[in-house]
């Protein structure tokens, strides 16, 4: 690791708090000069920090990057090693590449832009630059592969709760892996893997999570303006870049759950979380479309729905939308 990024990583790490160019030269075995130099170089990056005498560097707010994702790290997630990226096609895509060339587990790519960012079945997943989270994440745990719908809503938790935690605001969930703020969709989770056939089990799942975070600055296309929305909005903008802390937060949440994946000790939360019990929904997969309600999640971390004529019904794959409700005048 090169001594501006040992440099932006302790900074980081200090969360906020001073550190003295002294302790950073002693601590790496380099000249104050050095570390001035250093410092230098991250402000001209775009990373903002002051300087006090008598008290060293603070690093008050930075662009993102791989070292602002890994120092906050937790847990069993300090295991990842994260690749960041000015722009790419697809973090999933890029990161089922790095998987089929045998990237260990904790392998994480994060980019700062999508060009070609998907979502289920497929759709776009728009992904300007600067103002998202989009990240993806390899897993290689020996899991059946119908326990797939155990990790996708064990990831809308992780990413539920990262934004709690780090921004204050409860996020609601519509299965099986969408997340809403009030009643527009603010980001998503897209799992995809790798089957063995003959065991049955996964041989990896690579799991994306893309979030809406900052406004974009052109605004949504015309046709998400009314469906998707951002965490935060004009004139109520966060103080600082918060993308690092919030990738940080929900991947330390992710293997947490993931270690509790087959006692599926993320159902409450996710139970708690969804936004669909009690609504309107249209339900399509299988070749059927049909209307229901929805009534509850189960043990099996499928939707149970209430058809028109009384019977229940739980999903195991497929789409939910909820169906408007009317306004009476």
């Amino acid at each position: 690791m090169k001594l501006r990024e040992k440099t932006l990583l302790a900074l980081c790490a200090a969360a906020g708090n001073y550190i003295s160019g002294e302790a950073l030269a002693e601590k790496f075995g380099v000249s104050r000069g050095a570390i001035w130099k250093c410092v230098t170089r991250l402000k001209n990056d775009g990373h903002v920090i002051e300087a006090a005498p008598k008290k060293g560097y603070r690093l008050t707010a930075g662009v993102l990057s791989a070292q602002a994702v890994m120092a906050p790290l937790r847990g069993a997630a300090q295991k990842c090693r994260v690749f960041y990226y000015e722009t790419v096609d697809s973090t999933n895509q890029l990161l089922k590449k790095m998987a089929e060339d045998g990237a260990p587990e904790g392998a994480v790519v994060v980019a700062n832009a999508q060009t070609r960012g998907r979502g289920q079945r497929e759709r776009g997943f728009f992904s300007p630059e600067g103002t998202g989270l989009y990240i993806s994440v390899l897993l290689r745990q020996s899991l059946c592969f119908s326990q797939r719908r155990y990790l996708a809503a064990s990831a809308a938790v992780a990413a539920a709760e990262a934004v709690r935690e780090v921004c204050g605001l409860n996020i609601g969930l519509k299965w099986v892996n969408d997340l809403w703020l009030g009643d527009r969709k603010v980001g998503g989770i897209l799992t995809e893997g790798s089957l063995e056939y003959e065991s049955g089990h996964a041989a990896y799942a690579v799991l994306g999570f893309g979030l809406n975070v900052l406004p974009p600055a052109a605004g949504f296309p015309s046709e998400l303006a009314g469906a998707a929305s951002s965490l935060y909005h004009p004139g109520a903008l966060p103080a600082s870049d918060i993308r690092g802390r919030l990738a940080a937060e929900f991947l330390s949440g992710l293997f947490l759950h993931c270690g509790q994946l087959k006692e599926k000790k993320f159902l409450p939360a996710y139970r708690r979380l969804s936004c669909l019990p009690g609504r309107r929904v249209t339900c399509s997969g299988g070749g059927r479309v049909f209307t229901a309600k929805a009534v509850g999640i189960d043990d099996e971390a499928r939707l149970v729905v209430r058809l028109d004529d009384g019977r229940e019904e739980a999903l195991t794959m497929g789409e939910v939308r909820v169906v408007p409700e009317k306004r009476h005048e």
